[in-house]
Parts: structure tokens; C-alpha cells; sequence
């Protein structure tokens, strides 16, 4: 069996506890969030390079949807007949970040799966 120990020093806790305090969620969690126009601008270029086939289904995997920036200047750009073909995989640390991405989507494109 092997025992671990740990020694804390209570004023080195002390200090950390102080220097972060002011640590906003955002930096505390690693969370970044894109910024509209760099949203705009990717949304852009993806599309430039998409061919679209009208009866396919269009995936979109956003691995780190954050507050969706990206996802919502994309769908804006897509065609209105191709919404209902997009079915999204969104991922992120956050839930409550999801679960208002999924509120935020529904209302401005409810034909998106």
C-alpha cells in the first residue's frame, strides 16, 4: 500500500485564494468566445467552399460552441431551403452554455434539427 501526504502551506492558499479572486468565469474556465466579426468572417470563408447538393443533409460538428457566434453567422449565411437540412453537433464544457445555444437556435432557425 502506498500512502500519499500533502503539506499545505496556509498562507501560500491564502495568496492564491486572493490573487484569484478576480479571475472572471470566463478566464477561470479557459472559456474564449469568438468574436462576431471574427464569426462572420470564418462563416464566410467555410461557405466559399461548399458545394450544396439540395437533397443532402448538412452536418455541422462545433466541437467548442461557447455562445454559438460561429454556429448562428453560419446558419445565417446557408440558403432559407437548405435550414431544414442541417442537423447540428455541438459540444462544450459549459451546459448552461448549451442549453442556451439550443434556446438562441431554436428561436432563429426553428426548421434546424
Amino acid at each position: 500500500m502506498i500512502q500519499t501526504h500533502l503539506a499545505i502551506d496556509d498562507s501560500a492558499v491564502r495568496s492564491t485564494q486572493t490573487r484569484f479572486a478576480e479571475v472572471s468565469k470566463e478566464k477561470a474556465t479557459g472559456a474564449t468566445f469568438t468574436p462576431p466579426d471574427l464569426a462572420d468572417f470564418v462563416a464566410s470563408e467555410m461557405l466559399k467552399s461548399w458545394k450544396p447538393v439540395n437533397s443532402d443533409k448538412i452536418s455541422i460538428l462545433e466541437p467548442a460552441a461557447g455562445d454559438g457566434a460561429l454556429l448562428v453567422a453560419l446558419l445565417s449565411r446557408l440558403p432559407t431551403r437548405a435550414l431544414s437540412n442541417v442537423q447540428i453537433t455541438a459540444f462544450d464544457t459549459c451546459s448552461s452554455s448549451l442549453s442556451e445555444l439550443q434556446t438562441i437556435l431554436g428561436r432563429k432557425f426553428p426548421q434546424v434539427d
